[in-house]
């Protein structure tokens, strides 16, 4: 019997460590109740009524948008279905269900209950339409898979949350809930989950009952987000359309709604930005339908996110306000909060870093109003970019510090490494470049051990400009290059315009002008074909610079005029400014 296993062995042993393998396991179980919008059977193996009992009332609050039923059988209880009807005879949400222990002691020989359950499995979907979570002690689980094999064998997942001390389990409230796959697994863990959700879709290979195919499907979806996390989008590709084929049959539209914004990000993290945004749309439509507001306000914070990548600020600006207000409708703080931080960061970008900082000095209220230090810490390490933007590197460097020490508190690996960049960055603004490399160094070892290729090839991008800085070109073009292969393995277009942008610069230093026009081509018509505003403005202010400077001044202005242009759609208007200065200079030297 297989149990979703957690990353404890891969972290250090303090308590934070203790916790991270009942909060990976949590998190895998808020994600599977937020995903499942019918009957389907998860079993949490919990051995300390206790814990059991903080770890229902955490489940609780980490889906704020659902009710959760609660329902306690007794040694009296001869009927688990009939008990949980006559407890919860209409559910609105997903049933938990505690005491199983109580009519099956752990000395017991036979049940006649268990027997009953397995006998009267064809009722529970009809009867029960919602997720049910039984909580169990380990030795339950030997009885149910004797006595109710058939029922047991329903299950979507087998949950285990390892014993923990009680001031752990208190710690674990300082973890943020995500209903998500997300990166902080290691390398090992992850390829660990991997094969046990590509072991149970082999079982379960040709089932056709519908509560099986369901739970395919969200095994199906997982293991497309554990395949995008490693950098493998093109099986992750595969992975989420098999998911969403399967939604389809079964007529689960939301559940087809969410895979497809799950297939929209990746297409759009390899610059495929209008057919992501098709995808979004699709979604926004189904959630619109369904009166999911929840879903749909998550959403139009993802189709606002493209349309500023594309250039189209203001109706980004709008989108993610029209998101802010269904959050407040919906009194869920957290998201409000987080999509101020996205509103904060188009403000930022458009030189209103007085109104940026405020949004983010709003939304850091909200999360230590809530307890989430994490949150709370990723919004200074925001703040901290905006000083640093304005030449306050001594400030930002403490705010990101501060952060700095909160994940490392909290054992956040993924937001230390990106921490530990912007850091870097600020030592190397202020000429201290062997300190930054051993920053940069640092994060790329824990983008290693995640297996997330795509953050290490931005760190090597980064690595690559203070050894340019320091005059080792050779070293600075190997890594670049190597930064360019990575992003060309993963199909990543805006990785491989980045590179290239790169490249070009130190060809530039270099007086390498033809390989540097090439390379400011390739990146300027990546820009141009995923439709990136800012890639667009800053790749063509180099290349028409260098044209204008080759002879081919015609060409170079119309990009620069281009460039311009697009700076004050992006609210840039000092950069805009600056770019029209050389237009005109060099149109002064033509004439």
């Amino acid at each position: 019997m297989k149990l979703t296993p957690s990353s404890a062995p891969f972290l250090d042993s303090n308590w934070w460590a203790e916790a991270a393998g009942t909060t990976d396991a949590l998190r895998t179980l808020v994600r599977s109740v937020a995903r499942v919008q019918a009957f389907a059977v998860f079993f949490a193996v919990c051995n300390k009524p206790w814990e059991r009992d903080q770890l229902i009332a955490m489940l609780v609050g980490a889906l704020p948008g659902k009710f959760l039923h609660l329902v306690e059988l007794t040694a009296e209880t001869t009927d688990v279905l009939a008990e949980v009807c006559r407890q919860v005879p209409q559910p609105q949400g997903p049933v938990q269900v505690v005491g199983l222990e109580r009519i099956v002691p752990s000395d017991a020989t036979h049940s006649e209950v268990l027997a009953a359950l397995n006998l009267h499995r064809p009722q529970w979907p009809e009867r029960v339409p919602q997720p049910v979570i039984f909580w169990v002690p380990q030795y339950v689980l030997g009885f149910l898979e004797r006595e109710a094999p058939d029922f047991f064998d329903w299950r979507s997942d087998t949950i285990a949350f390892p014993d923990l001390a009680e001031e752990v389990v208190n710690h674990l409230r300082d973890f943020i809930w995500k209903p998500t796959v997300d990166g902080s697994l290691s390398m090992e863990a992850r390829k660990a989950r991997t094969l046990e959700l590509q072991a149970r879709l082999q079982r379960n290979l040709h089932s056709d009952d519908p509560v099986a195919r369901s739970a395919k499907a969200g095994w199906l979806e997982e293991l497309g987000s554990q395949l995008a996390f490693s950098g493998d989008w093109e099986q992750a590709l595969a992975k989420f359309q098999e998911a969403l084929n399967l939604y389809e049959a079964l007529g689960d539209k939301r559940s087809r709604a969410v895979t497809l914004s799950d297939i929209a990000r990746i297409r759009a993290n390899r610059g495929e930005v209008d057919t992501a945004l098709l995808l979004h749309q699709e979604a926004l439509a189904i959630f619109a339908a369904l009166g999911d507001d929840r879903s749909r306000s998550a959403t139009l914070d993802e189709i606002a996110l493209i349309k500023r990548l594309k250039g189209e600020v203001d109706a980004a600006l709008l989108l993610h306000q029209q998101a802010v207000a269904i959050y407040e409708a919906l009194g869920d703080k957290r998201s409000r909060a987080a999509s101020l931080g996205e509103i904060a960061r188009i403000r930022a970008d458009k030189g209103e870093v007085d109104a940026a900082l405020l949004l983010h000095q709003q939304a850091i209220a909200i999360y230590e109003a809530l307890g989430d230090k994490r949150s709370r810490a990723a919004s200074l390490g925001e703040i901290a970019r905006i000083r640093a933007n304005k030449g306050e590197v001594d400030a930002a460097l403490l705010l990101h510090q501060e952060a700095l020490a909160v994940f490392e508190a909290q054992g956040d690996t993924r937001s230390r490494a990106v921490m530990l960049n912007d850091i870097a960055r600020i030592k190397r603004q202020k000429g201290e470049l062997d300190a930054a490399l051993l920053l940069h160094q640092e994060a790329i070892t824990i983008y290693k051990a995640l297996g997330d290729k795509r953050s290490r090839a931005v760190s090597l991008g980064d690595i690559a400009r203070i050894r340019a800085d320091k005059g080792e070109m050779d070293t600075a073009m190997k890594l670049q290059n190597e930064r360019l292969a990575v992003n060309k393995e993963l199909g990543d277009l805006d990785g491989i315009a980045a590179a290239s942008f790169d490249l070009a610069e130190i060809e530039i230093r270099q007086k390498k002008l033809k390989e540097a026009h090439d390379h400011l081509a390739e990146s300027y018509a990546i820009n141009l074909k995923i439709g990136r505003l800012d890639g667009i403005c800053f790749v063509g202010l180099t290349f028409g610079l260098l044209l204008c400077a080759t002879g081919q001044r015609k060409q170079g202005l119309v990009i620069l005029h281009r460039s311009r242009k697009g700076f004050l759609k992006l609210g840039r208007t000092e950069k805009a400014r600056q770019t029209q200065a050389l237009i005109d200079q060099i149109s002064k030297r033509q004439q």
